[in-house]
């Protein structure tokens, strides 16, 4: 018969060894992690403050722009990836924004030391289409989509400074179609009427664009645009839009599109947020999926749901409710999000400070029971609010982060790093290829 006092002494070195082995491999891990760096995700440019390419004025402009800047007001918000440019926008929230359609180059400093860290953002297609207040040029970008042809379909808001008390509504919201080969080129305009966007209250926040299509000039495509203006508790909608026939609809659902009181407020970065938004971040299946749905998410709620696009097209200016789906809870509010080519959906986490994944076939699989997404990273200081996503054709998803809850409460600090343009690795490409 063994022993039970040497039983239990060797229990307890067993124990006190699994500790130690434990507590060293943290050490190691821990040690690599700030010898190496974070492996998952890179940072590519990262600002203080916003600047610009002032120097590309080449008028009696330059200088009034100048005065009119305020660079607290100024935070990148969403990213598109096409070839050797990476195209920022930076919403007109409030006034100071001397420009909200840009472009930087794509500049990878681990090979090329002379990158620069950050560099000036350059207004896109031009100076002259950004004026404030001029109702046929560009007046608030939050989100854009590049179609495979090289078309940019810009979601111009028409709303400004909508963060203050006194928002200038003067222009109504219109999608703008610029061919990227052509040097920005204004392909086509359409003006949502108000029944679609309301001037005084719409908020035209993300977009997707549905290349499945019979048409090989892409002209039988749709967008979907998500609309998060409105009073939260009433919730906004989805707004479709048809290039074939050159008009737009609205699709609403007041279960599924709302913002919900106890989302709408949440601590981000240590901060207090405000999230009281209805639906917001917008993605969509890959390219040729049988049954392609639209997946969204209200920005003051944390429930993911999803829309066949054969309801979307068919459901003109009605509730969609019938054909609703919904998956489950997110482990937070999340704002942008984006699938890829392999029908994995990304999306921020916001109150975690990372980012989430969850594939469309263990979403569909689930039969009304959230599978839950997966933790690719997190960083408490480099991933406060992921906003805007995108791919490039190399296989690397592009996202920005940059602290909107400071700028929510005019807490930006210009001394520290807030805004940060961030690479990861997939190995795939986006939802329309």
């Amino acid at each position: 018969m063994a022993d039970p006092f040497a039983l239990q002494s060797f229990k307890k070195l067993l124990f006190l060894t699994m500790v130690t082995t434990i507590l060293w491999s943290c050490k190691l891990l821990t040690a690599f992690a700030e010898e190496e760096g974070d492996p998952k995700f890179e940072v590519m440019y990262e600002w203080k403050a916003i600047n610009y390419s002032w120097d590309s004025l080449d008028d009696g402009s330059a200088m009034r722009r100048y005065k009119n800047y305020i660079p607290i007001n100024n935070a990148i918000s969403g990213v598109k990836i096409w070839k050797d440019r990476a195209y920022l926008t930076v919403p007109r929230w409030r006034r100071g924004v001397p420009s909200t359609l840009n472009w930087v180059p794509i500049c990878d400093a681990q090979q090329d030391p002379s990158c620069p860290r950050s560099p000036p953002l350059t207004p896109f297609p031009s100076w002259e289409m950004q004026e404030p207040g001029n109702c046929s040029a560009i007046q608030y970008v939050q989100a854009v989509e590049i179609d495979p042809l090289g078309r940019m379909w810009v979601l111009d808001v028409g709303r400004r400074n909508i963060l203050s008390p006194l928002p200038d509504n003067r222009c109504k919201a219109k999608l703008i179609l610029l061919d990227l080969e052509g040097g920005g080129r204004v392909i086509h305009t359409y003006e949502f009427p108000d029944r679609v966007a309301p001037r005084l209250d719409s908020f035209l926040n993300d977009l997707v664009v549905d290349v499945n299509g019979n048409s090989p000039d892409g002209s039988d495509w749709f967008a979907y645009i998500t609309d998060s203006g409105g009073v939260p508790t009433l919730g906004g909608g989805i707004v479709v839009y048809s290039l074939g026939t050159d008009e737009s609809w609205r699709v609403t659902d007041l279960t599924s599109m709302r913002a919900r009181i106890p989302s709408s407020f949440a601590r981000v970065g240590g901060s207090l947020a405000i999230l009281a938004f209805n639906v917001d971040g917008i993605a969509m299946s890959p390219k040729g999926r049988r049954d392609p749905q639209v997946y969204y998410s209200p920005l003051g709620s944390r429930g993911l749901y999803s829309l066949p696009v054969t309801a979307l097209r068919n459901s003109k200016d009605r509730s969609a409710a019938p054909f609703v789906r919904y998956y489950g809870r997110k482990k937070s509010q999340s704002d942008g999000m984006m699938m890829d080519s392999e029908g994995n959906l990304y999306f921020g986490l916001l109150t975690l400070e990372g980012m989430g994944v969850v594939n469309d076939t263990a979403l569909e699989s689930t039969n009304g029971e959230y599978v839950g997404e997966d933790m690719l990273f997190m960083d408490p200081e480099r991933l406060q609010w992921v906003d805007g996503l995108g791919f490039d054709n190399d296989g690397s998803l592009w996202f920005i982060t940059n602290r909107l809850q400071n700028l929510e409460f005019f807490n930006v600090d210009l001394k520290e790093v807030n805004y940060r343009l961030n690479r990861f690795r997939t190995g795939t490409k986006s939802y329309m290829n």
